[in-house]
């Protein structure tokens, strides 16, 4: 038999996409870090071959669908393409949008700057700037460091000390549909890994103008992006710099694909039933989330029902390192302003229970 609807989805944590693709009647069969704990497959060709050939028994198509993850493995994955409908962005462009460098002129064409890079441990410029050092290939804000680089891959780059903000967007058939503008958060005080990604927000429709949208939509198109992108940049002194391309679903798709009731999600899978106009539709509200990160190592228990919006939770009885996220608390309201003073409200009461890091909004 071959009428199973399959898909293969690879995350570091499956739980969110996972269940939304379940609601649309897939079988999914994931690899992530956080659940099914068999990331290392993409490390090993013999693995993924028997990991896929076990699916095909009952699916004569598999769709793939890829968030974090997949970073300095997608070469494996990528010699099985022929069995695989990789939904998004091709393998090749997403291997190559793993160091931005490599569209440093499509950036600096479309309006935009970049962080300057220091590929000389010699070079001068280096001590008179603040630098950090960023491995190719990574998610997240994992690895990214004031202190030394950690292997060959590393590479030195400025420093711009500002608000870190994403550009959501999803692109079909070089039509380009803007989704939003997302305010980034990281952790405080958290020297091991002080660029992790701790959450985000939408901001409000007019935080930023339409001009800038108007960029997103030159440079995107110009790099042939498809599907759910979204960009990190900071804004500094009323110039953009693009620090990071993600060619995948983040963390931050899930905000849009509720507002879309799961049509952003059916519009990557290029489902027939999705409704793609709602994503043209303006958002009636902002919602936003933070990832709870651990100070301690610890045996997790059921969570306090007095903390709404809790999500990717994980089961009674896992062990929680020191420097994991225990969950995700989500947030939602009518502002930019109101949403964040929920998220710090909802946050303070998960501190009464757990000993976790504060995070910078």
């Amino acid at each position: 038999m071959h009428n199973e609807k399959s898909v293969i989805l690879i995350n570091y944590d499956s739980s969110y996409l996972q269940s939304r693709l379940e609601s649309i009647g897939y079988k999914v069969h994931p690899i992530d870090y956080y659940n099914t704990k068999n990331l290392s497959i993409l490390s090993d060709r013999q693995m993924l071959k028997k990991f896929i050939d076990t699916i095909k028994i009952n699916s004569e198509k598999i769709k793939c669908v890829y968030g974090s993850g997949l970073e300095g493995k997608s070469e494996i994955l990528g010699s099985f393409r022929d069995s695989l409908n990789i939904c998004g962005n091709n393998l090749d462009l997403f291997r190559k949008c793993g160091f931005i460098y490599n569209f440093e002129n499509e950036i600096q064409e479309s309006g935009f700057l970049i962080p300057e890079i220091f590929k000389h441990k010699s070079n001068p410029e280096i001590n008179s700037k603040r630098t950090v050092y960023k491995p190719k290939d990574s998610c997240g804000g994992y690895g990214i460091n004031f202190l030394s680089p950690r292997n060959e891959n590393y590479y030195s780059q400025e420093y711009i000390d500002d608000e870190t903000y994403s550009c959501s967007f999803f692109i079909r058939e070089k039509e380009f549909t803007f989704l939003g503008f997302n305010k980034l958060f990281k952790l405080c005080n958290y020297k091991n890994e002080p660029f992790i990604h701790a959450g985000a927000s939408v901001v409000d429709n007019n935080y930023f103008s339409d001009d800038l949208v108007k960029l997103f939509e030159k440079f995107s198109i110009k790099i042939n992006l498809n599907g759910y992108n979204s960009i990190d940049f900071i804004y500094s002194k009323n110039s953009i710099y693009i620090i990071d391309i993600n060619p995948r679903l983040t963390s931050t798709f899930l905000l849009y694909n509720e507002s879309s009731k799961n049509n952003l999600l059916k519009a990557q899978l290029d489902e027939k039933d999705c409704e793609f106009e709602s994503l043209h539709h303006p958002l009636k509200s902002v919602s936003g989330f933070v990832h709870v990160f651990s100070k301690n190592n610890f045996k997790f228990n059921s969570p306090p029902m007095d903390i709404e919006g809790i999500f990717n939770i994980p089961n009674q009885g896992d062990y929680i390192n020191r420097g994991e996220p225990i969950f995700s608390i989500f947030s939602c309201a009518r502002k930019y302003n109101d949403n964040i003073a929920n998220l710090r409200d909802r946050f303070q009461i998960t501190k009464k229970y757990y000993d976790i890091y504060d995070i910078i909004f």
